[in-house]
């Protein structure tokens, strides 16, 4: 597994998402922090120290030098990963202790079933319960999907979607990210 973290400026926002997450990830999962052009000195401080001491604990901090937004900041940690399944938070985002823990669990637990499942929506968490109905129509998912956590996708799926480049600016990043990857699915 592989677990991005978007994240730009907000340091306090980033070190309790990342402190949360190094204590409650699931085993053989890697973080990666994905940063679009901090600037501030206590950000990049951080982002330096995370660097050097989780660099043997499958941490990876990449950090553009351009920002490009929260899209393109999200497809790099994305397309940086390893894992056969990527899931993913923004910096400002809460999560309960076991979320990631938990989807892992139920990403293999579903794959043991079926082994050629590519995108996982964790519809037995309670929270989801409440408003995820799949199958999910694009005409309500386009408008009205905001944030893309509650998924785990096999990395192999970005192959063949067409992002655009880090020229074109993407505004609500989280819909045209996922959906690509939801129709293959």
């Amino acid at each position: 597994f592989s677990i991005v973290i978007a994240t730009y400026e907000r340091v306090n926002c980033l070190k309790r998402a990342f402190h949360h997450l190094i204590q409650n990830r699931p085993n053989n999962a890697e973080i990666i922090i994905s940063d679009d052009a901090s600037t501030s000195t206590p950000k990049i401080t951080f982002l330096n120290e995370i660097a050097e001491k989780y660099q043997r604990h499958d941490v990876y901090v990449i950090q553009h030098n351009i920002s490009f937004g929260a899209f393109h900041t999200k497809l790099d940690g994305f397309l940086f990963s390893v894992g056969d399944f990527i899931m993913s938070i923004d910096d400002d985002d809460n999560f309960d202790d076991n979320f990631y823990i938990e989807m892992a669990e139920t990403t293999i637990k579903q794959l043991n079933q079926n082994p050629n499942l590519n995108f996982i929506i964790a519809l037995d968490f309670p929270y989801i319960k409440k408003w995820v109905k799949l199958p999910v129509p694009l005409r309500t998912m386009i408008p009205g999907f905001h944030n893309h956590v509650d998924f785990a996708f096999r990395r192999s799926l970005l192959s063949s979607v067409d992002y655009p480049p880090q020229e074109v600016r993407i505004v609500r990043d989280d819909a045209p990210l996922m959906i690509p990857l939801y129709i293959q699915s």
